[in-house]
């Protein structure tokens, strides 16, 4: 098999498809960084859809709790990618609460909360966002609860589309 390393910022065109990459800011300590992906689907002439994939990302912080400087910049880029995405899968380990009151030290690690990610996705025309990369101490009745809040949130902020955390056995029809 070929493999072709990427950095983010690529795009690699087939008849029928196309994938696009973006770098997330993931602190890297070790770990690397991150690249998100877009699928750009062609179904037929007429219907399109698209599908991001974006994990282990961050906006505000960089490690050690520091500021991000380029905070604004990240949000831009990153909708920018996703605009207009039917579908986004995405990192949403945190919850506004827990990133800013019971749990700040989480901030910094490359991980942003859901209502970060519903602002996001609104302003940039998403119809499905499907959270993932849950936090290890959330159980499936904290998610309930979590994904029930969120949807209230969304609903409230004026975010138009759907809202789903991902769960063993979910299947979603493009």
């Amino acid at each position: 098999p070929d493999f072709i390393e990427l950095k983010g910022g690529e795009s690699i065109f087939n008849p029928g498809y196309t994938i696009r990459t973006h770098q997330n800011f993931h602190p890297s300590k070790g770990m690397g960084g991150s690249i998100g992906f877009r699928f750009d689907i062609t179904k037929s002439k007429t219907e399109k859809v698209s599908v991001a994939y974006t994990t282990d990302l961050e906006f505000d912080f960089k490690p050690g709790m520091q500021p991000q400087e380029n905070a604004a910049q990240l949000k831009r880029d990153y909708q920018h990618f996703i605009a207009g995405a039917d579908v986004l899968l995405v990192d949403t380990e945190h919850t506004k609460e827990e990133y800013f009151e019971t749990k700040p030290h989480v901030r910094g690690w490359g991980h942003p909360y859901l209502e970060q990610i519903i602002d996001l996705a609104g302003e940039a025309g998403i119809r499905h966002i499907i959270g993932t990369h849950h936090n290890k101490k959330h159980t499936d009745d904290i998610l309930c609860k979590i994904e029930q809040q969120g949807k209230e949130y969304a609903r409230a902020m004026g975010f138009t589309g759907e809202l789903t955390l991902a769960r063993n056995g979910l299947k979603v029809s493009l």
